[in-house]
């Protein structure tokens, strides 16, 4: 029996654009332009042969046709996304996707996934990195970490795992003898900023040092693994977050030259599908992770005080 269905791929396109009420965030979200939208649009309306959104000079609202149809595409849309991530699943039900940005990897996670390995010893995993949010919607990935909250993006659940101080942080050869007495002194020497945050140390400067202080300029790096790399050949001084370089400060190739920290510069974030939110899996990874968190927060604590 053939079925007598709406189209897909406008369907999708409706549920994304009734979400946003706009075209162009609908486009955005789906990665096609904004005509893109408005023809997948136009090929639905043509099947229902009546309007779904009336259409402003710059906005857009749902006829009452198209608020009818909403939660009737929304379900339709969620029932299949969880049935295909379980179908997914089935296929290696003990492997554990996890994809984290690169410097969060190697600097942090990698080192403690022999202990996540041991308290869960019937779970393999599998690390991919990654800076931008990857697809977790296509069950190629189970879950990531990532630098910031996702709000926008139908279907994902994000976490809180921590809030992210920075901390200067430089070779102990840079500074050498010198005794560094205040925050200001700091300036005198180099400074590394990243490439697509280079104005942290101004805020750094005019929160720890004054108001009307602009740190100088300096080396700038792409990527968090080349600061570092720099910082410990003795090119300057960086803004990076402790967890980052925890390992070198405690092996004494790093050092923090004046403990005045930047405080609640960035966030870590859990992202997952949220028709996976009881998944044993990635419940499993969540709970491990903020154990370790935690863990480390006392140990930071400890060798503080």
């Amino acid at each position: 029996m053939r079925r007598n269905l709406p189209p897909l791929n406008a369907s999708k396109a409706f549920e994304t654009a009734a979400r946003h009420l706009s075209f162009k965030a609908a486009a955005e979200e789906l990665l096609v332009t904004p005509q893109a939208v408005s023809h997948q649009i136009k090929v639905l309306e043509d099947w229902f042969q009546t309007a779904l959104f009336i259409r402003r000079n710059r906005s857009i609202v749902l006829t009452a046709t198209g608020t009818a149809f909403l939660p009737v595409v929304r379900q339709a849309l969620d029932s299949l996304e969880a049935s295909a991530t379980a179908l997914a699943r089935v296929r290696s039900p003990n492997i554990l996707t996890i994809n984290a940005p690169p410097t969060f990897a190697i600097r942090w996670l990698i080192p403690r996934l022999d202990r996540f390995r041991m308290a869960l010893s019937d779970l393999d995993y599998r690390l991919t990195t990654s800076v931008e949010l990857p697809d977790l919607l296509s069950g190629s990935i189970d879950v990531a970490i990532h630098w910031r909250q996702v709000r926008d993006i139908s279907g994902l659940q994000s976490e809180l795992l921590m809030a992210l101080d920075l901390v200067p942080v430089c070779s102990p050869e840079l500074i050498g003898k010198r005794k560094i007495s205040s925050p200001a002194e700091l300036l005198d020497f180099p400074l590394i900023r990243h490439t697509f945050d280079p104005g942290l140390w101004d805020i750094w400067a005019q929160s720890v040092v004054g108001d009307d202080i602009l740190a100088p300029e300096g080396l700038r790096f792409d990527s968090d693994l080349y600061m570092i790399e720099a910082e410990v050949e003795g090119q300057g001084i960086c803004l990076i977050t402790r967890e980052e370089v925890v390992r070198d400060l405690q092996s004494g190739r790093l050092v923090i030259p004046f403990d005045k920290v930047l405080p609640r510069a960035g966030q870590v974030h859990l992202v997952y599908p949220r028709a996976r939110q009881a998944d044993p899996e990635i419940m499993a990874f969540r709970d491990w992770i903020l154990d370790e968190i935690a863990g480390f927060r006392r140990d930071a604590a400890d060798r503080a005080g």
